[in-house]
């Protein structure tokens, strides 16, 4: 398979982005990134990005004129697709018992209601503890906030109100009916506490995992997609201030010791969503925002037009 023609279309917080990112990262495959803003301005539902995936979704992967949306199908593609000796398996021997086990973990990880985790952490803060997210994005996440997601539908209503392409306008009904209900779980403190209480059915079993075994990983000593998904997750309860109640406060320590491991593989090292990673995201954000764009090109009509008047009157 031919590396030269592969960009990951991706957004650096967003949680499905980083499965993507890091599966690529540890096949050892060459790739281009390109940054597509999920918030204000919304990239992901500009009809550019809309052509590539209809679903206006990060992550997407393209391979030549082949796109590729959804983490999952994405590591699923790129295990199938890169296999010499040069990339490292990520899957357990097909039909083996390690391979239905890898499953089992990605598909229980796959019910869990991240946007409820990370929103409604932001939300009601009082149930986390140490969350890195800085102050000034948490306050932009809360509801009613530059990046909560009743803004993002506001934005979605007002681009479907000034569209004129039926199509786009169709896509953009689609993530209305998706986003909403959304906003309504984000909102409710019950929910995400039952959200949490199901995690930890899955923090207990995964404890339990690494205590019988006593391998490094999940499967054993094959380092799996499994892996990666769960090291994912398990940051992002840290990220939000989940982790204390989940694996750091002594009540998990082989979970605890398992996620001290993961983050020192470089393709975690290199992508976790740290502070100032963050900010660079909300940086090109504004860059991209229609009207940023309009004043640089402004202002470089000004410059050009200066030089030229400079250089006639010479």
């Amino acid at each position: 398979m031919e590396e030269a023609n592969v960009t990951l279309y991706y957004f650096i917080p967003s949680y499905f982005s980083q499965k993507a990112v890091m599966s690529l990262e540890e096949k050892k495959i060459k790739f281009k990134s390109r940054m597509v803003s999920i918030h204000d301005p919304m990239e992901n539902i500009e009809p550019w990005y809309l052509k590539k995936n209809p679903h206006g979704k990060v992550p997407l992967l393209q391979v030549g004129s082949e796109c590729i949306p959804e983490s999952n199908d994405i590591i699923e593609y790129i295990e199938r697709k890169f296999i010499d000796d040069r990339y490292p398996k990520l899957f357990p021997p097909t039909g083996s018992d390690e391979e239905k086990k890898m499953r089992k973990i990605l598909a229980d990880i796959d019910k869990v209601e991240i946007e409820t985790v990370t929103f409604g952490g932001v939300q009601f803060s009082q149930h986390t503890k140490n969350s890195t997210i800085p102050s000034y994005f948490q306050n932009k996440m809360r509801v009613g906030g530059s990046q909560s997601k009743s803004t993002e539908i506001s934005v979605l209503q007002r681009r479907m109100e000034t569209t004129e392409d039926e199509n786009i306008r169709r896509l953009l009904d689609e993530k209305l009916k998706e986003w909403i209900p959304m906003q309504a779980k984000i909102e409710d403190e019950k929910f995400l506490l039952q959200t949490l209480d199901n995690v930890e059915v899955l923090m207990d079993e995964y404890e339990q995992l690494l205590a019988t075994h006593k391998c490094d990983w999940l499967i054993g000593t094959q380092f799996t997609v499994a892996d990666i998904v769960l090291g994912i997750l398990l940051n992002r309860l840290d990220f939000v201030g989940f982790s204390y109640r989940m694996f750091k406060g002594g009540n998990r320590p082989h979970l605890n010791e398992y996620f001290n491991r993961v983050i020192q593989r470089p393709s975690i090292k290199k992508h976790l969503p740290t502070a100032s990673m963050i900010i660079k995201s909300m940086i090109l954000q504004r860059l991209l925002s229609p009207l940023t764009i309009s004043v640089i090109v402004g202002l470089l009509a000004v410059v050009i037009g200066g030089f030229i008047w400079y250089k006639k009157i010479q």
